[in-house]
């Protein structure tokens, strides 16, 4: 039997109504539960990557600053008068001594994070929950906000081999120049 009030129109408004709320419904819901994990993982990670980041600055600046410090030194005892000069330099300094010197300090100046890592450095890995199907990565949204993302081991590498490089050629430069307890005191020798 029909129904007296309703036709096959009818309902299939209704239904095309239905989906179209469900459908804005999970639209919504999904954009927000988005959001949600965005605020959550950071919060999670934020903090830790801000302290493995400032620990790594710090030993870089530290490093970088002595080694800047000891041609500041260089420099301002060869412009000293020649008691002074005597007392670090076995010998006057020429003036391509001096030329070394101040090619040394501007390289040591113009480091910067792009000439001491490469870009890979600054990508952040991607967690394991999300290598694979992405069915499995959205199973399971809390592992991803517990898992820990491990720092790239080759900054520590990079960062070594630079310096190494460096006090490599610092040496070459004052060795001849300056006597050897002074090389022992500042860490060179």
């Amino acid at each position: 039997m029909d129904d007296v009030w309703g036709d096959a129109d009818d309902v299939d408004f209704d239904r095309q109504m239905a989906e179209r709320n469900w459908n804005r419904l999970q639209d919504t819901h999904g954009v927000a539960g988005y959001k949600d994990g965005v605020i959550e993982g950071k919060e999670a990670h934020i903090q830790a990557g801000f302290d493995q980041g400032y620990a790594q600055g710090v030993h870089i600046g530290h490093e970088l600053g002595r080694l800047q410090g000891i041609l500041a030194y260089a420099s301002l005892v060869a412009a000293k008068d020649a008691d002074v000069q005597r007392r670090v330099f076995k010998a006057h300094p020429t003036d391509e001594d001096l030329r070394m010197l101040r090619v040394l300090y501007g390289e040591i100046q113009s480091v910067t994070p792009d000439t001491m890592f490469t870009p890979d450095f600054f990508k952040l890995p991607v967690p394991s929950a999300l290598v694979g199907d992405a069915a499995n990565a959205a199973a399971a949204p809390t592992d991803l906000l517990q898992q820990q993302i491990e720092p790239d081991p080759t900054a520590d590498i990079a960062f070594h081999e630079h310096t190494v490089h460096f006090k490599d050629k610092l040496l070459a430069a004052l060795a001849p120049l300056v006597h050897d307890s002074i090389l022992v005191a500042v860490g060179l020798s």
